[in-house]
C-alpha cells in the first residue's frame, strides 16, 4: 500500500490517490533497467484506506487477479466493472478481488465480499486474503 500521491504511475487502471492510502500494483521486466523496465504501475484504491494483499497470473491472458481489503464505497466504480457479484461496500474492512488486463490497464471484472464486520484481515491480526487460479484458470479465494 501507498499514501504518496507522487507514487510513480505508467500506463495506469487508476492514476488518482484517492484516500488515505491505496494499494497499487506495478510489474517490471527485469531485463530491462532503470525506467524502461517499468511496463506498468497503477493505484488500486477509493476514496478510504484500501490494501491489496495477494496476487495470481492466468497463464493463457496474462489476466491479473488481486485480492485485498478495502474501506472505501467507491472501489468499484469503472464502468467495466459493472458484472459485480457484490457491488456494495458493506463496512468494516470488506474484501475485495479485481481483475485487471495482463498490461494493468483495464480493469475487467471486480467485487467486493463482506458483511459488517472484517472480512478479509484484521489489522494486527495473521488472518490475510489469498488468491489462486484453478487447472481450468477460475478464481480461488480465501479469507
Amino acid at each position: 500500500m501507498t499514501a504518496s500521491a507522487d507514487f510513480p504511475l505508467k500506463n495506469a487502471h487508476d492514476f488518482i490517490l484517492d484516500g488515505i492510502q491505496d494499494g497499487f500494483l506495478a510489474r517490471f521486466d527485469t531485463r530491462e533497467s532503470g525506467i524502461s523496465s517499468l511496463l506498468f504501475s497503477t493505484f488500486l484504491g477509493g476514496e478510504g484506506a484500501d490494501q491489496a494483499r495477494d496476487l495470481a497470473v492466468r497463464n493463457d491472458d496474462g489476466s491479473l487477479f488481486v485480492v485485498g481489503q478495502t474501506r472505501s464505497a467507491d472501489l468499484l466504480l469503472s464502468a467495466e466493472v459493472q458484472d459485480a457479484f457484490y457491488w456494495r461496500y458493506s463496512g468494516g474492512w470488506d474484501a475485495f478481488l479485481l481483475q485487471l488486463s495482463a498490461d494493468g490497464g483495464t480493469a475487467a471484472f471486480g467485487t467486493y465480499l463482506g458483511g459488517i464486520g472484517h472480512d478479509c484481515e484484521v489489522p494486527g491480526d495473521f488472518r490475510e486474503c489469498r488468491v489462486a487460479l484453478d487447472a481450468q484458470g477460475k478464481v480461488l479465494w480465501r479469507g
